[in-house]
């Protein structure tokens, strides 16, 4: 089989799952998607987006058996409607597809791309806005840096692919 045939079966595999086990859990409708993990087609990340932030849940196609483990991550959906109108907010908003975490940090209105990167290291991160006298106000964007030890990252795949779990993928690393 062609790597590119794999790869389409392997994604349809995981989305059946996961629409099955959404379904389940009462989002059925919620706007999702699936992508592999770096390096490789064995392990996937599915994220699903709910009123109070997202799912996150991993496939690995060599060892996991059974329902697919999705953990719920909060966002700031107030600080996100809230800032609806500024100009950064609204790009990346049409940019993301709406697939983006809000946080408030600092004062500051921090926001993530949930399609590049997993819980809780987002490649792109960046403040677009400071809370001044109760509202957000537009500041020059400004990305916020990951810190990861890629080769953790990788060894952590590595065993994920190979080995069941809770779902969860994290290399103990952060915001």
């Amino acid at each position: 089989m062609s790597a590119g045939r794999w790869s389409l079966v392997a994604k349809t595999l995981v989305d059946r799952r996961a629409e099955r086990d959404l379904a389940a859990m009462g989002l059925d409708q919620a706007p999702r998607f699936s992508v592999p993990m770096p390096f490789n087609t064995l392990l996937w990340r599915v994220v699903a987006m709910t009123p109070e932030g997202y799912v996150e849940g991993f496939r690995s196609l060599a060892a996991d058996r059974g329902p697919m483990v999705f953990k719920a991550y909060p966002s700031n959906v107030q600080a996100l409607r809230e800032a609806e109108g500024i100009e950064a907010v609204d790009r990346l908003t049409w940019f993301n597809h709406g697939f983006m975490q809000a946080r408030e940090a600092d004062g500051r209105l921090v926001l993530a791309d949930l399609r590049m990167g997993a819980e809780p290291d987002y490649f792109f991160r960046f403040a677009v806005a400071e809370r001044a006298r109760g509202e957000w106000r537009a500041i020059e964007p400004e990305q916020i840096a990951m810190r990861r030890d890629i080769r953790m990252a990788l060894s952590v795949t590595w065993r994920r692919i190979w080995h069941s779990d809770d779902g969860g993928l994290s290399t103990g690393a952060g915001p």
